[in-house]
């Protein structure tokens, strides 16, 4: 038989060519009256060639049928292979993609402690969908890596979000804490109307305590008293160490700072046992010598018998004098009540001693008295 398609020679019983792949259409070289008018008229077909020609027919014809339906199952599960690979592939870029998927990292990032990363991936989540959840992540890693800036902003957007996000409350009041900042804490309490949180919020609001006198310079000692919110003690050092660990303030005695340069740290412990606010001031404090005294008469010619009257400047403070012109010491005629002036020309030389035995300088007084 030749294929009428490229001319080759193909076996006999064959369907299809094998060089070019084209289907043979068999036709039959009987005619098929033959068989179907007996069969009108009932007669018997006929047998011997014919018959057997029929048959070929029939079996070529099942044949190609066959191949067809094999033909089209192998390019049906071809489609559908290829049809759930592709839909597998595009569900598979979409959940790449996704706001599920970037969290889903971001929290592996985490357990590795990996806390840049992980920020990276959250960074895409919040870009994807703002939730309080991906912007309290994001922020909870800025905190970790010191960045308290960053961990602010994203954390108000957490509870700008969802005013119940309890954990956000707590680290932002650990912030808040570490900056002394004691309004923004006040101001969180305007964002929820939890109870739990108000709470919390309030327990972390311990204030500092108040210094009745501020830091500066200071000529003399400063006795310095401290006051707090009732229900707290006060805890302070004056070594510039943390005054958790410091002494137990006492109302009575108060603080007495003294020569030198002085740090007082302080700060209230509730009922709890818990700390809350610090403050600090700075004391500078230089003794100096003390001032001259004011005497009444200071000086003059009198013809009457008259009193001088000595007044140092501060309370407690000791005056010493001389009438012969020397400088007066501690072992010279101590003040204690009015001199009267002696007669003639008289020098009065003064001293002044104050309590951390620092010396004035002298003052000397000319008074005449002629009676």
């Amino acid at each position: 038989m030749i294929c009428p398609n490229c001319k080759n020679e193909i076996p006999e019983g064959s369907i299809y060519c094998e060089h070019c792949g084209q289907t043979i259409q068999i036709v039959p070289d009987y005619n098929a009256l033959d068989d179907v008018l007996p069969a009108m008229v009932g007669k018997k077909q006929p047998t011997g060639a014919s018959a057997n020609q029929n048959t070929t027919a029939a079996k070529l014809s099942a044949n190609t049928k066959e191949f067809k339906r094999k033909r089209l199952m192998i390019w049906s599960a071809v489609v559908i292979t290829l049809t759930v690979f592709i839909a597998a592939f595009l569900t598979w870029q979409c959940y790449i993609r996704s706001y599920g998927y970037y969290m889903s990292r971001g929290a592996a990032c985490d357990e590795a402690k990996e806390y840049k990363d992980a920020n990276g991936y959250y960074e895409m989540a919040i870009a994807a969908n703002k939730t309080a959840e991906a912007c309290f992540a994001y922020g909870q890693n800025a905190y970790r890596m010191g960045d308290y800036e960053t961990a602010e902003q994203y954390l108000l957007d957490a509870i700008a979000l969802d005013d119940g996000y309890a954990d956000a409350y707590v680290i932002l009041c650990k912030i808040y804490e570490a900056n002394r900042d004691y309004v923004s804490i006040e101001a969180l309490a305007t964002y929820t109307s939890d109870k739990e949180i108000l709470a919390m919020i309030d327990a972390s609001l311990i204030l500092p305590p108040s210094f009745s006198i501020i830091g500066g310079r200071y000529d003399d000692d400063v006795l310095l008293y401290l006051t707090a919110p009732k229900g707290v003690e006060i805890y302070y050092t004056v070594d510039g160490t943390a005054p958790e660990d410091g002494l137990l303030y006492d109302d009575e005695k108060g603080i007495l700072i003294t020569d030198g340069t002085t740090k007082v740290r302080a700060i209230c412990k509730n009922e709890e046992g818990k700390f809350g606010f610090e403050t600090e001031e700075v004391y500078r404090i230089t003794y100096k010598a003390p001032d001259y005294p004011t005497v009444t008469p200071s000086n003059g010619t009198f013809r009457e018998a008259t009193y001088i009257t000595i007044s140092p400047q501060k309370e407690g403070d000791r005056v010493y004098y001389t009438w012969d012109g020397s400088t007066p010491t501690v072992d010279s005629a101590q003040y204690t009540e009015p001199i009267l002036i002696p007669e003639g020309n008289n020098i009065l030389s003064i001293i002044v001693i104050n309590d951390h035995d620092l010396i004035s300088e002298v003052l000397q007084c000319n008074y005449i008295y002629r009676p």
